[in-house]
């Protein structure tokens, strides 16, 4: 027999399908609204980001190049000297970063790098670490802030890529269009920097070495792997005071880690500036050494006087580049070379800049008006394995005085290296001028010798009299490099 139900059991039936359909569009609805935004990775050689009092960020940074070196600079805000240390960044690779999230390491001792003072930066709130990377392969980067205030900060990399998929940094604001000007052609590559100057890549740079900020840093980048290079530092006034207290040091990556750890810079030097040979002025300086790879180096430039000097800092075979606007070049400021005044020669010469690097050229002009002088000059094959001919020619040529007394040697490297730690230069020179009995350099000193290569050799011009003499000096399948300034011109003669 047919049951009726009872009307009461549908109702509250019907009742509770309703109150449990509401409820769950309301759980639908309300775990919709509630989901986190969809996370999108950034990537860039610059991410910023803000930090509360405590709080990490956790980036990612990856080798730009297998093996590379990476250059991480961190700068924070505010500029407060009671924040350094505070707010900082350490790299961890795989491993570490696995143990670390075990809670098997403490990252402050264990790290493969951390952020340390830089200490030629006048506002005092940039960090920086360099290492080199293994692979491809990518690193982590913890930035924290342990001050007690709010702050913001720029983490930079240089031969990497910052990444960061969790919405913690930002990208730069693209820089504001400058509308187009006419400028001559660059001598150099620059990159904008918020700090009022630029990054500069070039082979010669000017500045000033003041206190209380005594020392520059800059880095030396080879331009040929496993090269030969050469340093030079040329300062002013010329003064004994400051002969001793005024010179550079170079630093490998690992002396320069331990300088910032707070060693003592003369004991990590790779190499350091010597008076120039043959110059006599103790306010010329160079250095030179053989890089390892294409890796990277430190030249500190240093004033440990009270007074101030300017300076002109010159390499061969590497760029030179300030990145923090030590230099005037990085400033944008008019240079003020340091120089020597230098006697003008009788000599009428034509300047010419015409397929020639600075100070190069195949005539050169100079003035030796002091007993016994030498001038010393680069000289670099044009053709590999070439024949170079060297000519010179002085004035006044029919003085007795200056006759097998004015005269050139040509060196190799090893040449040199044995006159600098003593040798004299007529036993190891390869070419010395002989004169020509004929023709239209009648009367004129030549040498002939073999280029090795494309390596560099070393002319000495020399006065053995007390009677001053004009010279000129030419070579033939090859150019004269003159980065002391010693030559009176660089030039074609009318």
């Amino acid at each position: 027999m047919y049951r009726r139900t009872p009307v009461r059991v549908i109702f509250l039936t019907l009742l509770l399908f309703f109150a449990f359909s509401t409820l769950a569009v309301s759980l639908l609805f309300s775990a919709a609204q509630a989901a986190p935004s969809p996370k999108i990775t950034i990537s860039g050689p610059v991410l910023q980001g803000m930090l509360i009092s405590g709080e990490r960020h956790y980036l990612s940074v990856e080798p730009t190049q297998s093996d590379g070196l990476m250059i991480l600079t961190l700068a924070y805000e505010p500029l407060n000297t009671d924040l350094q240390g505070l707010i900082n960044f350490l790299v961890l690779d795989e491993d570490q970063l696995r143990r670390f999230v075990a809670g098997d390491l403490n990252v402050r001792t264990a790290n493969i790098a951390s952020g340390a003072l830089l200490q030629f930066d006048p506002a005092g709130n940039k960090m920086r670490a360099a290492f080199r990377g293994s692979g491809h392969g990518a690193y982590t980067v913890i930035v924290y802030n342990d001050a007690d205030i709010f702050a913001t900060y720029t983490l930079e990399a240089i031969g990497g890529r910052l990444s960061d998929g969790i919405n913690q940094t930002t990208l730069p604001a693209p820089a504001a269009p400058v509308p187009a000007t006419p400028a001559p052609a660059p001598t150099e590559t620059s990159e904008a920097s918020s700090g009022g100057f630029h990054t500069v890549m070039t082979t010669t740079v000017t500045g000033e070495l003041v206190a209380p900020i005594t020392r520059h840093y800059l880095t030396i980048d080879p331009t040929i792997r496993d090269s030969r290079i050469t340093l030079n530092m040329n300062y002013a006034p010329e003064s004994d005071a400051l002969d001793g207290f005024v010179n550079f040091v170079v630093l490998t990556e690992d002396g320069l880690q331990r300088l910032l750890r707070g060693e003592n810079i003369f004991d990590l030097e790779l190499a350091t500036g010597a008076p120039v040979p043959f110059v006599g002025h103790a306010n010329q300086l160079t250095a030179e050494f053989r890089a390892s790879g294409n890796g990277p180096y430190t030249a500190v430039l240093y004033n440990g006087a009270a007074e101030p000097v300017t300076y002109t800092f010159s390499t061969r075979n590497a760029q030179i580049i300030d990145r923090y606007g030590q230099t005037n070049e990085s400033k944008g400021a008019p240079a003020t070379p340091a120089t020597t005044a230098t006697p003008a020669a009788t000599a009428t010469i034509t300047s010419t800049t015409a397929n020639f690097a600075p100070n190069r050229n195949v005539l050169l002009t100079g003035l030796l008006d002091q007993p016994y002088e030498h001038h010393y000059y680069g000289l670099f094959p044009n053709v590999r394995d070439t024949r170079v001919i060297v000519t010179l020619d002085y004035d006044p040529r029919g003085s007795d005085a200056l006759r097998d007394n004015v005269n050139f040697w040509v060196l190799d490297e090893d040449g040199l290296r044995r006159v600098i730690a003593g040798a004299r230069p007529e036993d190891v020179e390869i070419a010395s001028g002989a004169l020509i009995p004929f023709g239209v350099d009648e009367n004129k000193l030549r040498g002939v010798f073999k280029a090795s290569g494309r390596g560099e050799y070393t002319v000495i011009v020399y006065n053995n009299s007390e009677e001053a003499a004009v010279y000129s000096l030419r070579v033939r399948g090859g150019e004269l490099e003159d980065l002391s300034k010693q030559a009176t011109s660089l030039g074609t003669l009318p």
